[in-house]
């Protein structure tokens, strides 16, 4: 558990054993040298866990980081999630990536990052793909969410398919609705 906002933006992470002693049973993890954030996502494949998004004091966060709890150093640095290379090209269509209240998701060794908002307010409902083997993110020519748009949504995966559920787009519009996404349909033509 980590980062979040209480009256300050935060960026602490917390690990919980059940089997340790009462009143030792949240400990603190070290090392996380990323943005403090609220609103941000993390997913997890193949044991390791993967941050990105959010907003740190109205500016959207695009640094992203894993965590492996069997490495000596645990937390490592990825590419960022937006066009910030100006030496490469492999992020120059990073555009849409960064978002605040995404939901996210694995689906066969892959994470789904889709929906929320961007800090100006702009819903989302793009959807990126990202390969830990090439770490690398690819959002081009993916079919948008067929729903309405929204933040702060319930989603999981069943490792085929992901589903997306309820969230709202503002402070008095929430939904009721579920949405899959089966990645290997398509729509015949």
């Amino acid at each position: 558990m980590g980062t979040g906002n209480n009256g300050n933006y935060q960026k602490d992470f917390y690990r919980f054993d059940p089997s340790a002693a009462s009143g030792s049973q949240w400990t603190i993890l070290n090392g996380f040298g990323g943005q403090k954030r609220q609103g941000g996502t993390a997913f997890v494949i193949n044991d390791k866990a993967y941050i990105c998004g959010g907003d740190n004091n109205g500016s959207d966060v695009y640094d992203f980081w894993s965590f492996d709890p069997a490495a000596s150093s645990p937390w490592t640095q990825l590419r960022d999630i937006a066009d910030t290379d100006s030496d490469n090209d492999y992020d120059d269509d990073y555009t849409s990536i960064v978002r605040t209240y995404g939901s996210s998701f694995v689906i066969d060794g892959k994470g789904y990052l889709a929906l929320g908002q961007t800090v100006g307010g702009s819903l989302r409902s793009n959807y990126w793909i990202y390969d830990p083997s090439t770490d690398l993110w690819d959002g081009e020519d993916l079919t948008p969410f067929e729903g309405s748009a929204r933040i702060k949504a319930v989603c999981f995966s069943t490792g085929k398919r992901g589903v997306i559920a309820t969230g709202g787009s503002s402070s008095s519009t929430f939904y009721d609705d579920a949405w899959e996404l089966d990645p290997y349909s398509y729509e015949e033509e």
